[in-house]
């Protein structure tokens, strides 16, 4: 391994970090005063110029891709420059360790850890997506968990911008094949769908420890991703495999048609269920049958004291008589006193009793 220069750019190299296409750094940047990532790029020993120029066509296309957005759940790039024959990017420096890290060391995640990563990684897509970026590449290597608990999609390197040329010719296939969606496997043309196959994949991995689609080769893990239905692991119950197995359709007309679908999906298998209220019979949606009855007004009667609430409300007239009678076939109004007959004819002379009269002897009385 080559010493790590001095300087690149601006940006003062402190170690390297990790290696793999491509060669990060620690590094400062005297400038802003600030810890930052420099990214940059490898070119192997005997590439053909045609290749060299792909190369560094691509990993302008990264810088770019990853440059328009601004979002907390995806790391920022900060500059992108060249220094002599080297060619890098200046990126947001990321404590913590990747996502493959926790599920490798730590096992499968609970379902509420595994379903909240999975939101900041749809969340960030959304953004992504949105911008016209599309990512092709999410895979737990490609997840950082901050130390202060943000997580990052990071590693924009084979994204996908719509709103320019597609560098990669039908038929070509980028990605990690475990991660990859159908159509992706077979160079077809992918959208924001194929992203979402992804995060499903990587979300079964997360609750059940192991990859759904398994081979020991490329071949055989692509005809698994092609073929095969993924099983449903122990760890997860009804409500988050319905998720699983939708985002990991076969077909992307059969996922969900964005990340933001899948996100409320992914909340509601994780809402605690609603508690019924007890049956209330004389709630408003009750059966009419099985409803309270509306209290009738007590009437008050001229003594003070409440009276029937059927018999009606006018004062008596003198001999104790009601100068208006109640009339029980009217039309009653809850919560009023009821009608009177409207009718002056009745009752209009109070009653008082008579003395009785003599009667003549039987005798008396015409034959």
């Amino acid at each position: 391994m080559s010493s790590p220069p001095s300087t690149l750019g601006q940006y003062q190299i402190i170690r390297e970090i990790a290696r793999s296409n491509d060669i990060v750094y620690e590094a400062y940047d005297p400038l802003m005063n600030r810890r930052v990532a420099v990214k940059e790029l490898a070119i192997p020993a005997g590439m053909t110029d045609q290749q060299r120029v792909d190369r560094i066509a691509r990993f302008k296309r990264e810088a770019q891709a990853a440059g328009t957005l601004n979002h907390p759940n995806i790391m920022t790039v900060y500059s992108f420059a060249e220094d002599g024959d080297r060619t890098f990017m200046a990126l947001e420096f990321l404590d913590g360790g990747t996502l493959r890290s926790e599920v490798d060391n730590g096992g499968p995640l609970s379902k509420e850890r595994a379903v909240e990563i999975a939101i900041a990684v749809l969340e960030g897509l959304s953004h992504a997506h949105a911008k016209g970026v599309i990512h092709r590449d999410i895979k737990p290597d490609n997840v950082q968990i901050l130390s202060n608990g943000s997580i990052k999609i990071t590693d924009f390197g084979i994204a996908r911008l719509t709103f320019q040329p597609n560098l990669t010719m039908d038929g070509q296939v980028f990605g990690t094949p475990s991660y990859m969606s159908p159509e992706q496997i077979v160079g077809k043309e992918i959208d924001a769908r194929s992203d979402l196959f992804s995060v499903g994949v990587m979300l079964y991995e997360m609750l059940a420890g192991v990859k759904p689609f398994t081979g020991d080769s490329v071949v055989s893990i692509s005809y698994a991703i092609m073929n095969k239905a993924a099983t449903q692991p122990p760890q997860a119950d009804y409500a988050i495999w319905r998720v699983l197995e939708r985002s990991m359709e076969k077909s992307a007309a059969a996922r969900y048609n964005n990340a933001a679908e899948m996100i409320e999906a992914l909340k509601e298998s994780i809402a605690p269920p609603a508690q019924a209220a007890p049956y209330d019979p004389f709630a408003n949606n009750a059966i009419p049958s099985m409803q309270a009855p509306v209290p009738m007004a007590q009437i008050p009667s001229p003594s003070g004291v409440y009276a029937n609430p059927y018999m009606p409300s006018q004062p008596m007239g003198p001999g104790g008589a009601y100068t208006q009678p109640y009339d029980p076939y009217a039309q009653q109004i809850p919560g009023q006193a009821p009608p009177i007959l409207n009718q002056p004819q009745y009752f209009q002379q109070p009653y008082s009793p008579q003395p009785p009269v003599s009667m003549p002897p039987p005798g008396s009385l015409p034959q």
